[in-house]
């Protein structure tokens, strides 16, 4: 009796036949398949014997094990079974190998000669049976079981678990319309309804349908599905619904193939968004059905395996750049922040590698976030002890060159102190590397995350700063300086720091990482910064605009191991320059620098002439103010004489006799003299408010002795008396003396508004000036700025080209021409983004940096470049998204279909008779065999010819790479230890202290000369001779061998489909369902290209960490040499390491070069294996979908055959099409959506061809031939 297993049975069973299992020795691929006797049960059978064991590969089906079985048990009539219940025969073993241990035991279960025809099938669940009922509802199955019925494990499982639930699903529209009432892309409480005229209605118009019959369907009344020619089969109705499904699978799948050929990423992404609801609203549907329906679980799996599909792509631009050239600043502008990251004018502050990414939280108080990440306690132990020897002394003292920054002890006694503030150079010359590392405040950080969050930049910036600025290097006597050093610093422990902002720049998925530099002497943060470099889709170089005008500009900007790096990544395109600093500019070194007399001699001749204006005006201003002054020095002798008359009036009112103070004597021979020392009295004092004069000083008369006539004192003897002044001559000389003080006063208002106008003048002749001035600076950062690019492109070209060329010279001497072009360089400069960009007047002009000076060179925030720059981060990120939405629409695309497939009454032969269906499916499953066999002839060849290619562009030159940096060895350590070379520090050789640095960090170290690594130099011939092959292989030959792998794929399903659709034409099986599957037919097409997308994604990505494995194994195999090195001290310490390395060298160069080569060439092996088992694996299922649809609608569901449907499953199904419907208006709104918005936009989408290029897809050539060669491991009984 056939009896279901638990779990727990289940396993015990698999257990116990595992045990009896044949000792014979296979293949890790192999499965071995035991299939228990007929006429056994789990519980009795107890010997091998019991058990028919096979040996076969996973792609063998279940039909072929039970014609095994067949062939040794006659006549029987036998069903496979397996734990949980029988399987269909298209079932492969990969798909029932349950525990993972290749090994599958199946039941052969005897077939029984009764069958209830209307008990429901595997599938279906007509009613719920009471508990005693469960057990006669499970042997049932066993009785009425056809063999060509398929259930898996899980769908079985549901079959025995189900509840009570078996209330009808709600309402489809009220539930569809609560799912579809979400916001943005399209307002889905305008769901559209299909009236009798077949339109659907939105709010962007009347959508034309799908084709429909006139007179609707009626479904929820159709009578349940019968054999065809069974009494009450409704044929016509079926062949009504399969064409009317066709149709709409049909207008889907050309919606969402029309969304997935639109070039805009957020089109792209608002589908994907739609797609996600869909799939919610399909999974929630299904959740409620598991239990009445087996295949939701199915489905439900699907979902989310499509569902995973849609993660967000992160695109990262690693940005570099020498101390000084503005990285942090640019950074800064970019995300419209005016500090963020941190800068600082008088040192390098950028010691950490910071990860800048978009902040997707909503919190106001986290608007600006950062997650502060440790370094482990090893990697800091293991730093200490290399600081620790180089800062003691072989005395054991404190070096005396610890107060020196510039020298290695400086540097290792700084960063000790960074992190030990409190400890003083006697304390540390008697601490240890342990003691140090017990120090709590250091201890508890090791391997931490510490985060920040705050609602405001500044506030932000502050926390942040304390973090990961460096003071390394700040002056020694600053005392606010020491004062801070007080506190402990964070960066030498920090291994990494990741921000979160709401940038536009980095809103559409950009990453900027600010990397210090992939040499940093932290191992921990130099792989973090490694690790960065070898997933930057872009690589941002930032460098002072002034470096660009010299001679050496871009060629030099990136060292030699650099660009050969950039060349085996295949990252030349992945480059962008960014100029900083164009505000900084010497408007006479730019003319004479640029060339620029001619283009600017208007403009001198503009200032000349201003500058002659200004004269002018300046000498007339002077003359003015002479004159005024003459005035005012008349005035004040007017305002004296008038003081004076006015004191003649005085005394000739008194009664006193006065006489005019002009005339030569007097009566008495006196003069009048102004007394030096008498009061100030107010006139108004005086004599009221009657003159509008100043104050004057009181005059008096005083006695003066005339001795000019002679030496003794008496008179003049012709000396005549004067005459008198009376009233009226007074009165007469005060009123001239007014008119005339008037007068000047008139003259000098006049002067007044001379002067104020020619102020006015010069004030508009310096604005002019200013102006003239600022369009000539405008000019020549112009000028400078596109000189600068040009520049740069064409040196960046010609350091590509040069490179080239050595590397060709050194791959293949005899036949190295210089004259033949390696490569289009003029298009290499061209492409090369270069923005000339001014974070500063950018900064400025948006508000920020107040207290800075205005930078009048700018007028507007496109002329600092800054918004270029911000789009160009913006745009980088558009191929990727777009990549990743086209690839989760594609597999919506096929699920979509698969479920329209299977949400269709029936899609199958309309007109044939059950034999003739069998006999179809017969046909069928040949032609699948055969196409399955192509596809893994396809496989197969396309890593043959991967394997060519390695062959031909790599493997081939190990040897002649390997001797050349053999023979090159000896010399290149010579060089190490020659006299230095102070002009040219590569030629000559390095000083004691830097040689043992450097053998302190395994061969690589970095100091103010730069970076150093020995086992790079030692390895250079062999990357020069494959660099070159390298480039050529990952760059071009194998994305060619994995699109042609994506053309034979669809080539071969197409010539099977249109076999199949050629003999359903002439029977008519199937018909209306093929012409649904045409439309699969894209998906499954598409998805082919997704298969070599990603696969050639993850072939760079492993290629990239496999080129950096040279050096890693020279380094092993240099490390006793190195430690040799290291421990030398005293005198003729260096002359030993020198010998040590020199001799080490000798012995180990015959077999360090190959190993480094066979370690390369593991690693590539081991990566065509995983891409070749992603891309079988990935070929298979997609097979298996095929099977699946094609089998469904050439045979239609072998559930159906004969038995009735349940009204639940026909309500499931239903349901998921109504569904599916609905979402097409959503596809059919947004392709009309985009199209309206496109209008008007055309001219610019075409080339002058007038064809699309966006919309085109390049043809991946034709295919090679392809071996017919099949070598599957038939399924071989063996009585083992």
């Amino acid at each position: 009796m056939f009896a279901v297993l638990s779990e727990d049975e289940a396993l015990a069973f698999h257990g116990k036949a595992k045990s009896l299992k044949p000792a014979q020795e296979s293949r890790p691929s192999t499965f071995w398949v035991g299939v228990l006797q007929h006429d056994k049960t789990h519980e009795t059978f107890k010997e091998q014997a019991d058990l028919l064991w096979m040996k076969c590969h996973k792609k063998i089906t279940v039909d072929t094990i039970l014609s095994s079985y067949n062939g040794r048990h006659q006549g029987e009539g036998i069903t496979i079974f397996n734990h949980f219940g029988p399987v269909s025969g298209l079932t492969t073993m990969a798909e029932l190998n349950d525990y993972g241990d290749n090994l599958i035991i199946l039941r052969a279960v005897q077939n029984s000669p009764t069958r209830l025809p209307l008990q429901p099938t595997n599938k279906q669940i007509a009613v719920k049976p009471s508990p005693p009922e469960q057990q006669e509802m499970i042997d049932s199955v066993k009785a009425q079981w056809n063999p060509d019925n398929a259930i898996t494990r899980a769908e079985f499982l549901a079959l025995r678990t189900h509840n009570d639930k078996d209330s009808p699903p709600s309402s489809l529209l009220q539930e569809s319309k609560e799912i579809f009432d979400a916001k943005p892309p399209v307002p889905m409480d305008s769901v559209p309804v299909c009236g009798a005229t077949g339109a659907y209605i939105s709010p962007y118009g009347p959508i034309k349908a799908e084709r429909r019959s006139e007179t609707p369907v009626e479904r929820k009344s159709a009578p349940p599905f019968q054999r065809q020619g069974s009494p009450g089969g409704y044929s016509e109705t079926e062949s009504v619904e399969a064409e009317d499904t066709a149709a709409s699978t049909a207008l889907g799948n050309a919606q969402l193939q029309a969304l997935c050929a639109n070039p805009s990423p957020e089109t792209l992404e608002r589908a994907v968004e739609g797609g996600l609801r869909f799939l919610d609203s399909l999974a929630g549907y299904f959740g409620e059905h598991t239990q009445t329906n087996p295949d939701s679980v199915q489905w439900l799996q699907q979902i989310e395996t499509v569902r995973t599909q849609a993660s967000k792509t992160r695109t990262i631009v690693g940005v570099v750049g020498n101390t000084g050239a503005g990285k942090s600043s640019v950074i800064n502008a970019m995300l419209d922040e005016e500090r963020l990251v941190p800068t600082n004018c008088m040192r390098a502050c950028t010691a950490v590698v910071s990860e800048l990414s978009y902040n997707d939280s909503d919190d106001p108080r986290k608007k600006y976030s950062a997650k502060i990440e440790f370094i482990a306690a090893a990697d800091w132990q293991k730093e200490l002890r290399i600081l620790f020897q180089e800062l003691i002394d072989a005395d054991g003292k404190i070096s005396r060159d610890c107060n020196n920054h510039e020298s290695e002890a400086g540097v290792a006694y700084a960063k000790i102190r960074a992190v030990y503030p409190r400890k003083t150079k006697d304390d540390l010359g008697k601490s240890s590397v342990e003691s140090l590392m017990e120090d709590s405040s250091v201890a508890d950080l090791f391997g931490t995350t510490r985060e920040i969050h705050c609602s405001t930049a500044k506030v932000f910036h502050a926390e942040l700063q304390r973090y990961v600025d460096s003071k390394e290097k700040s002056t020694a006597g600053d005392k606010k300086d020491k004062k801070e050093r007080r506190g402990m610093e964070f960066w030498p422990l920090i291994r990494v720091v990741k921000i979160y902002v709401k940038a536009s720049a980095l809103s559409t998925g950009a990453v900027i990482v600010d990397l210090p530099g992939v040499h940093d002497q932290n191992a921990a943060r130099a792989a973090v910064a490694e690790s960065y470099m070898k997933q930057c889709t872009g690589l941002w170089i930032v460098a002072p605009i002034t470096r660009a005008v010299d001679d050496k500009a871009a060629k030099d900007l990136l060292g030699e191991s650099f660009k050969r790096q950039l060349k085996m990544d295949g990252g030349y395109s992945s480059v962008t320059f960014i100029c900083s600093k164009t505000d900084d500019i010497s408007v006479e070194e730019a003319i004479d620098s640029l060339g620029l007399d001619d283009e600017l001699s208007g403009f001198n001749e503009r200032i000349s002439n201003f500058r002659e204006e200004q004269r002018c005006l300046k000498t007339k201003l002077a003359e003015f103010k002479e004159s005024k002054a003459e005035l005012k020095k008349n005035m004040d002798d007017a305002d004296e004489q008038i003081e004076i008359w006015d004191t003649l009036k005085d005394d000739v009112e008194d009664g006193k006799m006065v006489y005019d103070p002009g005339s030569g004597g007097s009566q008495n021979g006196r003069k009048r003299k102004r007394a030096p020392s008498v009061e100030k009295k107010s006139k108004k004092q005086r004599q009221g408010s009657d003159s509008d004069d100043s104050d004057f000083q009181d005059m008096i008369e005083v006695e003066s002795i005339d001795n000019e006539n002679s030496g003794d004192g008496e008179s003049s003897a012709d000396q005549s008396p004067r005459k008198p002044l009376t009233i009226e001559e007074i009165n007469t000389r005060v009123s001239e003396l007014r008119d005339r003080k008037k007068a000047a006063r008139r003259q000098r208002l006049e002067l007044d508004g001379h002067i104020h106008a020619i102020k006015d003048d010069l004030e508009r002749v310096s604005v002019e000036t200013d102006e003239v001035k600022r369009e000539m600076s405008v000019l020549c950062i112009a000028g400078r700025n596109a000189y600068s690019k040009g520049a740069i492109q064409r040196d960046f070209a010609a350091g590509i080209k040069e490179l080239d060329q050595e590397l060709a010279f050194e791959e293949d001497e005899e036949n190295f021409n210089p004259d033949v072009e390696l490569r289009d360089y003029e298009q290499v400069a061209q492409s090369l983004p270069v923005f000339c960009v001014s974070s500063r007047g950018y900064q400025k002009l948006q508000g920020r940096m107040r207290n800075d000076q205005t930078i009048p060179a700018f007028t507007s925030i496109e002329e600092t470049e800054i918004p270029k720059l911000q789009a160009h981060c913006r745009k980088l990120t558009e191929s990727g998204r777009a990549a990743g939405c086209r690839r989760f629409l594609n597999s919506m695309s096929q699920l979509r279909n698969s479920l329209s497939l299977w949400s269709s009454t029936d899609v199958s032969g309309a007109g044939l008779t059950s034999d003739q269906k069998a006999g179809e499916v017969k046909v069928l499953h040949a032609k699948l065999k055969k196409l399955e066999e192509k596809l893994d002839q396809i496989v197969e060849r396309c890593m043959d010819d991967l394997k060519e290619e390695l062959g031909y562009h790599i493997y081939d030159k190990y040897e002649p790479a390997v001797s050349t940096a053999t023979q090159n060895a000896s010399v290149t350590s010579s060089r190490w230890g020659a006299p230095i070379n102070r002009e040219n520090r590569a030629e000559g050789g390095y000083h004691f202290q830097t040689y043992k640095a450097i053998c302190r960090r395994n061969g690589v170290y970095t100091n103010s000369l730069g970076m150093h690594d020995l086992n790079m130099q030692l390895v250079e011939p062999v990357i020069k001779i494959l660099a070159t092959g390298w480039e050529r292989a990952f760059s071009r030959a194998i994305p060619a061998v994995l699109s042609q792998y994506a053309v034979s794929a669809g080539k071969a399903l197409g010539s099977f489909h249109n076999e199949i659709e050629a003999r359903a034409r002439v029977n008519g099986a199937g018909i209306a369902g093929l012409a649904m599957l045409v439309q699969q037919l894209q998906a499954y097409d598409a998805i082919f290209k997704d298969v070599v997308a990603i696969s050639t994604e993850a072939i760079n990505a492993q290629q990239r960490e496999i080129n950096r494995e040279f050096a890693p194994v020279i380094a092993a195999a240099m490390h006793i040499a190195y430690e040799l090195c290291e421990n030398e001290w005293g005198t003729g310490s260096f002359a030993r390491m020198k010998n040590h390395m020199a001799n080490h060298i000798d012995y180990a160069k015959e077999i360090m070069f190959k190993a480094s080569t066979d370690e390369v060439h593991k690693r590539l092996k081991k990566m065509i294996s995983s891409v070749e088992e992603t891309i079988a694996n990935r070929t298979e299922e997609v097979f298996l979908l095929i099977k699946r649809d094609y089998t469904s609608v050439i045979g239609g569901d072998p559930s159906r055959q004969g038995e009735f449907m349940s009204k639940h499953e026909r309500l499931a199904r239903t349901g998921a099409k109504e569904i599916i419907r609905k979402y097409d208006c959503v596809w059919q709104e947004l392709v009309n959506s985009e199209g309206d918005n496109a209008t008007g936009n055309d001219a610019e989408a075409m080339d002058a061809d007038g064809r699309n290029p966006a919309a085109e897809e390049e043809e991946a050539g034709s295919p090679g031939p392809m071996g017919d060669e099949d070598d599957r491991m038939d399924a071989d009984a063996s009585d083992d």
